[in-house]
């Protein structure tokens, strides 16, 4: 028999070998660091046409936003111009930034939102 035709767990075994040999992952990780004590949140927002996200900052709440269908418009403290997002963008939220969005089209805006929660804050307190 050739080696083409090997049965398949001959394969199975030289990945099992190969797997083996791959460095061990630090999984020190998962016991949170700096992170310790903090929540992931994950929230789909439907913003309806005239709809606004009220003013809020980021500076101890991360987030990342991905714009699924429509658009939004973004008013931010540290721009003149309005930011406009449309389906598919992503956009990241920390440090010294504060905003709010209004969705200024004709169709429902919805939007994922991923943050990051510091210990001891509720959602309630968290726009």
């Amino acid at each position: 028999m050739t080696r083409s035709r090997q049965m398949p767990w001959h394969r199975s075994t030289r990945a099992e070998r190969r797997y083996r040999r791959r460095p061990r992952l630090d999984r020190s990780f998962l016991e949170g660091g700096d992170w310790k004590g903090n929540a992931l949140r994950l929230r789909k927002l439907v913003v309806q046409p005239g709809g606004v996200v009220p003013w809020h900052a980021h500076d101890a709440r991360p987030a990342n936003i991905l714009i699924v269908e429509g658009a939004i418009t973004e008013y931010r403290s540290s721009c003149k111009v309005p930011i406009e997002h449309k389906a598919g963008e992503v956009t990241a939220e920390f440090g010294d930034l504060a905003h709010w969005w209004k969705n200024n089209g004709e169709k429902p805006a919805v939007l994922y939102s991923a943050d990051i929660l510091p210990p001891m804050e509720s959602d309630a307190d968290a726009m």
